[in-house]
């Protein structure tokens, strides 16, 4: 019986052998997510790096608010993106960005709008609008 209970403690006693590929592990991952870091930073970067009112290769666009969410028309292609795709609403070098994901996002240049007071007044009303949708949603649930 003593043997038995020897044994069962040696089991359960952690082995240097079995610590260090633990600690060799949690280290290895460490430092993978670290390494994803400056990436990251540079993907979110990217997206307030894209504003321009004078990009040559979107041409002339138009945006249209509906119900269901924001229609997108250009030349050669069409899209829509739905409200529950929007984190929210930016303002960044006078264009109004509606973050997607990391690095992804609609852009909305100065350009597109009369005014400031317009531009800032759209702004206010998308942030009003992606808020309220949240909470009904979060109401649903």
């Amino acid at each position: 019986m003593s043997g038995l209970i020897a044994l069962s403690r040696s089991l359960l006693r952690p082995s240097p052998i079995r610590c260090r590929s633990i600690l060799c592990s949690s280290s290895v991952l460490s430092g993978a997510i670290l390494a994803l870091i400056p990436a990251v930073k540079l993907r979110l970067k990217m997206l307030h790096m894209q504003v321009s009112d004078d990009a040559p290769l979107l041409g002339a666009t138009q945006l249209r608010i509906e119900p269901d969410g924001i229609a997108i028309g250009r030349r050669l292609m069409k899209a829509k993106y739905l409200w529950a795709s929007f984190q929210g609403v930016d303002m960044v070098k006078n264009a109004v960005v509606l973050p997607i994901d990391n690095g992804i996002g609609l852009i909305i240049p100065a350009a597109a709008f009369a005014s400031d007071a317009e531009r800032y007044e759209f702004a206010a009303a998308l942030a009003k609008h992606l808020e309220d949708r949240k909470s009904s949603f979060m109401d649903k649930l």
